[in-house]
């Protein structure tokens, strides 16, 4: 939201449009003209406030024009009353130079209304005329290059008494338009640039009646598209500048009593009376980062005090309003944002297309055209404890799982119109082990019948265990190619092997060619919890 405070405001309102924000500043600026009557010629003094810098405009022109065009006092049809309103004299100033004047009787106080920079238009009333018939009198303005020089001002209220003390006749006028200067405000989108195209008022009034309290449109017969936005516009709006631009009153009033969702001031809230309010339409072409995908987006906003609920468009006022692009307001799609793809060659898409993650582990994804995208997990994923870093396009698990789960992790384009999808597996829970190579050996004596011993046969066994780091066993089996007593996988194995008759005891132990060291010449394969591996010698423990 931005806003700039000025010096001659009045008021303030806001104004609104989509996933967006306005501010408007509203000020009046008044011209005074001093006249003295009772039949004596004095000079016109004519005040115009002074106006900040502004840039070029389309119908107007430069800043030396807009000066001119609000401050001009170029002409003056002025309407002078009895005190029971009856037409007394109409007069008509093709020029406000030098010297004016009103004549009137002595001691009689007259009513005057007055208009500017309308041409002659005496005769809105005949002779004998009441005040009350001004207020239904209408002045076409006419399209932008066809208006007259200056801005149509109006005075609803003056009076004077003549009398021999040299009266003043002062005439206040207001501005029968309200300017509003617009900026837009690129600085929140994430994703690409925006671009505006065109900028154009929509139902902008053709005509106004000048002298009564408050104008406003009646049909779809009295609006038109309004003051719109040239080149010199458009390079100003997209380089951060403002543009002002004009419109006549249209003081519909408040059409959505209660309502508090800017987005829902749009035609089908207010129902009828929607053709007859005003509304900007501004275009413009967005380009994603890559440049591989270009849309073309329409903005529309009614015109009123605030974002909700009204829709006037009060004359003499000035709004400053900065209109906010966002990625979100992008992907709206009602009549305050519509979005027309033009191109768009974008992809997305993981490799490989499967990905499994440890307890305790990170797993790194692959994703090309990843630019801006949003990513989920499947329930089932989230319920393991599986979570998904975006800034470091990694998985993660938290949960120990007494079973695989397979998900999906899906990512969305920025702007929802490209998805990809990939598999992901959460491994169940294997801790880590240290394996223990247990080698053992048993010698059975068989003897004769004097008791001597007549062969001796030496047992040995193999057996394998995983412990993990807080002392659980697991279950392990294994197998040593190249053994035939290792050859399949089993808790132990055993190995009978009949030694030479020597005697008893360990001294006729032959030499053994199966040592655990004997192990390091052979592939050693194991199955730990169920899951094949081939753990390296340095993991592995040999104890006897």
């Amino acid at each position: 939201m931005h806003m700039n405070s000025r010096r001659y405001f009045l008021h303030q309102g806001r104004i609104a449009s989509m996933l967006l924000s306005l501010i408007a500043l509203v000020s009046c600026d008044i011209a005074e003209l001093n006249f003295h009557g009772a039949e004596m010629e004095v000079p016109v003094n004519v005040t115009v406030l002074d106006l900040q810098d502004v840039p070029t405009r389309s119908s107007v022109g430069g800043q030396a024009d807009i000066l001119a065009f609000e401050g001009a006092m170029n002409n003056m049809t002025l309407f002078q009353f009895t005190p029971d309103g009856t037409l007394y004299h109409s007069y008509y100033f093709p020029s406000l130079q030098g010297r004016l004047s009103v004549q009137g009787r002595m001691g009689v106080r007259y009513h005057f209304m007055a208009v500017m920079n309308m041409g002659d238009v005496t005769g809105w009333l005949d002779e004998n005329a009441t005040e009350a018939a001004l207020n239904s009198m209408t002045y076409e303005y006419g399209s932008l290059p066809d208006r007259l020089p200056g801005c149509p001002m109006s005075c609803l209220d003056a009076g004077v008494t003549m009398s021999d003390r040299e009266p003043v006749l002062n005439l206040v006028f207001t501005r029968l338009m309200s300017r509003f200067d617009l900026k837009i405000d690129c600085s929140h989108l994430g994703h690409g640039s925006f671009a505006v195209t065109s900028l154009q008022l929509c139902q902008a009034p053709s005509s106004v009646q000048p002298l009564a309290p408050v104008s406003r449109a009646i049909s779809a017969e009295d609006v038109a598209d309004g003051d719109y936005a040239v080149r010199n516009d458009l390079a100003a709006l997209n380089s951060g500048g403002t543009v002002p631009f004009y419109i006549l009153e249209n003081a519909q009033g408040t059409l959505l009593s209660g309502n508090t969702d800017p987005w829902a001031k749009v035609p089908s809230s207010v129902g009828a009376p929607a053709e007859t309010c005003t509304y900007i339409e501004l275009k413009g072409i967005y380009t994603d980062r890559t440049g591989r995908m270009q849309a073309e987006h329409t903005y529309r906003m009614y015109l009123g005090e605030n974002s909700t609920t009204n829709f006037d468009v009060i004359r003499g006022t000035y709004h400053d309003m900065t209109l906010i692009l966002s990625d979100d307001g992008f992907l709206r799609a009602t009549w305050k944002a519509e979005r027309h793809i033009l191109s768009d060659s974008r992809t997305l898409s993981f490799w490989p297309d499967q990905y499994s993650v440890r307890y305790g582990d990170t797993q790194v994804v692959s994703l090309s055209g990843s630019d801006g995208c949003s990513f989920s997990l499947s329930d089932n994923l989230l319920s393991a404890g599986v979570s998904f870093d975006p800034a470091a396009m990694s998985l993660s698990q938290t949960k120990k799982l007494s079973s695989d789960v397979t998900g999906t992790l899906t990512a969305v384009s920025w702007d929802r119109v490209l998805t990809a999808t990939c598999a992901v597996t959460a491994l169940r829970y294997r801790p880590e082990f240290t394996l223990w190579c247990i080698y053992d050996y048993q010698w059975d004596y068989d003897e004769d019948q004097t008791g001597e011993v007549t062969e001796n046969t030496l047992t040995e066994w193999l057996r394998f265990e995983a412990v993990t780091s807080d002392g659980q066993r697991l279950p392990c089996r294994f197998r040593i190619p190249g053994i035939p007593a290792c050859a399949q996988y089993a808790e132990t194995v055993e190995i009978v092997t009949t030694g030479v008759n020597r005697g008893p005891g360990p001294a006729d132990m032959p030499e053994r060619e199966l040592l655990p060291e004997s192990l390091r010449g052979y592939t050693l394969y194991v199955i730990v919890d169920g899951e094949e591996s081939c753990p390296s010698w340095d993991t592995v423990t040999i104890r006897r």
